[in-house]
């Protein structure tokens, strides 16, 4: 059924971007920066300098450069010694067909040789809403990675392929070009649940730092959902 739902879908999705051709976009609208915007000190955590782990070939490196227009990577510790890895990849054209979709870890992690398990979705609370993300560990030789990621289009977290395609043919009636993000927090742990709940209390604590329109486009939260 799921199928062909999607299908449906991708129909008319192509059938309105045949009429359609979106001419606003949504980064010329309102500028991202997430340099700027994404604090260094919040809470508990306190952004550690020069030490990402994040592991990524040229190869992706490259790649990720042809799709994304900025890309965020730092460690955070907290008070007690926590430590996670903070990823924001941010593309400027969201829209369908415009062949800078984001690419999920899914993908990502494999590519680097990693192979994932324990995947599951759950949703994370914040004091302005919940979130619909996806958790999964991301293991080579050595290394294991908890994870935890979502997507958005414009200001609304995709959780699946069908809410993607959906939010992205909405986007094309009103005529405006969506950008997006993938967000992911990981750790370098053994322990899943314990790292797990860690990230959940990162993004509940970033959240509560982040100004309005930033918690918006980065989590999918209108201020409308809980207190600005």
């Amino acid at each position: 059924m799921k199928h062909w739902i999607l299908g449906a879908v991708m129909v008319a999705a192509a059938s309105a971007a045949a009429i359609l051709t979106p001419h606003q976009r949504l980064a010329a609208q309102y500028p991202i920066s997430l340099e700027r915007e994404i604090p260094g000190q919040f809470g508990d955590w306190t952004q550690v300098k020069d030490t990402v782990q994040v592991v990524e070939s040229p190869q992706l490196q490259a790649g990720l450069k042809s799709i994304y227009a900025q890309v965020l990577a730092r460690e955070y510790a907290s008070r007690d010694g926590t430590r996670v890895m903070l990823s924001i990849a941010y593309t400027e054209d969201q829209s369908e067909n415009s062949g800078k979709q984001s690419h999920r870890p899914e993908i990502c992690y494999p590519a680097q040789g990693f192979r994932i398990q324990d995947r599951q979705r759950t949703t994370l609370q914040t004091t302005y809403g919940d979130i619909p993300v996806k958790q999964m560990t991301a293991i080579r030789d050595e290394r294991q990675e908890p994870l935890t990621y979502w997507s958005t289009i414009g200001t609304h977290v995709a959780s699946n392929e069908v809410e993607a395609k959906l939010t992205q043919l909405r986007y094309g009636f009103s005529g405006t070009v969506p950008d997006g993000v993938v967000f992911r927090v990981s750790s370098i742990s053994t322990d899943g649940p314990s790292a797990f709940a860690q990230q959940a209390r990162f993004v509940a604590a970033l959240a509560q730092a982040l100004a309005p329109a930033t918690r918006v486009r980065m989590m999918g939260i209108p201020p409308a959902q809980g207190r600005v």
